[in-house]
């Protein structure tokens, strides 16, 4: 990208190589198909997720105009490396909109994300805490067996990792019952996903109590048939 670096009156003065328009064809392609796909859902969009998706826009192309004059234009052709160091610093524009979509405009549901984690967490810590104890009570009393302090780092982890697969092995294997047992048409996750969008995208009470209640009566009329033709079965 760079074939030699010049210092002339304290400034640093790169000189581009050969390598330097790929680069900018690599940074001019991702970026330019990053604002194609925000324009397309944003035109998509309707309501407080059109609010989210343009505070995105503006912020990426704040950021990368800025980081691209800067970093590129200036360097190759005014062969102008001062403005450099404030290439980092335009990045706090994006993240200062996306944090300002997130806090006001409810972008990603970060409340829902911060309690999931922090309730994940306790639950790990809990298992984590009690098995060792429970671990080391059996071994004193039952084995009289002095637990050192390697083998219950070794416990810990193992119960780390069952604690970490049981949700997704449990999942795994209700899908499979679910296919044998003719249930797999209906999904929780699918259900709650669906009525979030609904809640994203409507502003209005009255549009939005009417697609909450249209999509929970399709819920129940798919459960209840399912469920028909699985006594029926029986």
């Amino acid at each position: 990208m760079f074939t030699s670096v010049n210092i002339s009156n304290g400034n640093i003065q790169p000189t581009p190589g050969p390598a330097i328009f790929l680069y900018a064809l690599n940074f001019i392609g991702f970026l330019s198909a990053a604002i194609i796909t925000i324009i397309r859902k944003y035109m998509k969009s309707r309501g407080i997720e059109k609010l989210q998706i343009r505070f995105i826009f503006y912020g990426v192309g704040f950021t990368f105009l800025l980081i691209g004059i800067t970093n590129f234009l200036f360097v190759v052709l005014l062969k102008q490396s001062s403005f450099v160091i404030f290439g980092p610093l335009f990045s706090l524009i994006l993240v200062g909109l996306t944090s300002y979509a997130i806090v006001k405009h409810k972008l990603l549901n970060i409340g829902l994300v911060v309690a999931r984690s922090v309730a994940f967490l306790i639950l790990i810590t809990i298992i984590l805490v009690v098995y060792t104890f429970v671990m080391f009570g059996i071994s004193g009393l039952f084995f009289g067996i002095k637990l050192q302090i390697n083998q219950l780092i070794v416990y810990a982890i193992l119960t780390l990792f069952i604690s970490s697969t049981f949700n997704p092995l449990k999942n795994y294997i209700e899908k499979i019952t679910d296919r044998i047992f003719f249930k797999n048409d209906y999904s929780s996750n699918e259900l709650l996903s669906k009525l979030t969008k609904i809640l994203a995208t409507n502003l209005k009470l009255e549009d939005l109590t009417r697609k909450t209640l249209n999509e929970l009566l399709i819920q129940c009329i798919f459960r209840a048939a399912h469920s028909s033709y699985f006594i029926t079965v029986v």
